[in-house]
């Protein structure tokens, strides 16, 4: 795998990480909900997160290999 194959794969879960500590403490001490919906709810939008920061990155990978 070359770096260009790998970095939208790494972008994305340090996006998910990120997304995923601040819902937490979001959702936690903001909304005072319950733990367990606290990581549930976290752990949906950081997967929402990582999706959209994968294919945003893949997208804008594939068309600097189509410039060259």
């Amino acid at each position: 795998m070359t770096n260009r194959n790998i970095f939208p794969i790494i972008y994305a879960v340090i996006s998910a990480v990120l997304t995923f500590i601040a819902m937490f403490f979001i959702l936690f001490n903001t909304f005072h909900m319950n733990l367990s919906f606290t990581i549930f709810g976290a752990a949906i939008i950081a997967v929402m997160f990582y999706i959209y920061s994968y294919f945003r990155e893949l997208s804008i990978n594939m068309a600097v290999m189509m410039q060259n």
